[in-house]
């Protein structure tokens, strides 16, 4: 099966971290540094969907274990909200645990990258973002849409927020004449 995937451009590198545990934000905000990333890190819910709308990260690293709404409950209100970040689940759980979440959101149409057992190496968070921009990058040389779902009112708002649309101008010219009438401002996607 095709991996589903709604970014549409893989140099829009944004990890969107959400983790009770400042210092483990911090931790992950300079292994994303060191691979490129743009990064943000957050520690309530509240903080996390605000920038989940306003920034459009291409990513998302998840904590399971969060004290005020766990993993289950923020993948259910990303598979809500349409979300089309590569999800990645990280968390100190066990093995299933960690596999229950991965299942659960993509029962629920998300794109879960990977999962992390804490405490996880910058080869292994590199590892999971090198394998999301591959597919990513082979989708867009092959010139496939990344995703057959309908271009949603969320998509566009990311790709805004992202400055992910060109503009381009078209000449408009009379046929007979050759003579230059003005032009169209189209915006590329």
């Amino acid at each position: 099966m095709r991996e589903r995937l709604k970014t549409r451009e893989v140099s829009a590198r944004r990890l969107l971290i959400f983790d009770d545990d400042r210092n483990v934000g911090r931790i992950v905000e300079f292994m994303a540094r060191s691979l490129g990333l743009a990064h943000r890190s957050v520690t309530a819910p509240d903080e996390f969907f605000e920038q989940l709308e306003a920034w459009a990260p291409t990513y998302i690293l998840l904590d399971l274990l969060m004290p005020e709404m766990d993993g289950v409950q923020i993948i259910q209100r990303l598979a809500e909200r349409g979300c089309s970040a590569a999800i990645i689940i990280s968390s100190g759980v066990e093995d299933c645990i960690r596999d229950a979440a991965r299942r659960a959101a993509a029962e629920n149409n998300l794109h879960v990258a990977g999962s992390l057992a804490k405490p996880f190496t910058r080869a292994e968070l590199g590892e999971i973002i090198a394998g999301v921009d591959a597919v990513l990058s082979a989708q867009l040389l092959q010139g496939e849409p990344p995703d057959d779902a309908p271009i949603t009112e969320a998509d566009l708002k990311r790709a805004v927020m992202g400055n992910q649309f060109e503009l381009a101008y078209q000449p408009k010219v009379e046929c007979a004449t050759g003579a230059l009438l003005g032009f169209e401002a189209l915006a590329r996607w």
